[in-house]
């Protein structure tokens, strides 16, 4: 708030849940609103616009890429009794990371083939998550311990 109104004085600062496009500095803006407490308990405050957060297009980066196109994850069997395979549908080394249903990583592994057998025979019964991780994407699905 330096060099604005609101420097020292304001409290509450909010961004608002919309964007505004066609701002002056930037294409897209995230306004920020204030407050200002009333100077008696009787006055209510009085709520303040100050220029917002400013971005273009070439600035916007939400989430991850994509896949596109058929899953590249598979297991099989799925439910399960303890072994199933992963296969992938690209070649090379992948991170796998299996974890249960509170995010507790189980194991981590590498895969160096397409497609891997995997033996978790004595785990308790129940949903966990298996992530493929490479250096261009990141992948879960679920596996079904039974």
């Amino acid at each position: 708030t330096a060099g604005t109104s609101a420097e020292l004085s304001a409290l509450w600062f909010q961004m608002a849940p919309v964007c505004i496009s066609g701002g002056d500095d930037h294409d897209y803006e995230l306004p920020i609103a204030y407050q200002q407490l009333g100077s008696t308990d009787l006055l209510p405050a009085t709520a303040y616009y100050l220029k917002g957060v400013g971005f273009d297009e070439a600035e916007i980066n939400v989430g991850i890429n994509e896949v596109n196109g058929p899953s590249t994850l598979r297991l099989y069997p799925n439910p399960s009794e303890g072994r199933f395979m992963i296969q992938l549908s690209q070649e090379g080394s992948v991170d796998v990371m299996i974890s249960d249903i509170t995010g507790r990583v189980m194991i981590t592994e590498r895969m160096a083939n397409a497609q891997q057998w995997f033996n978790v025979e004595g785990w308790p019964a129940g949903l966990y998550m298996v992530t493929v991780i490479t250096e261009q994407m990141r992948q879960s699905t679920k596996l079904i311990l039974e």
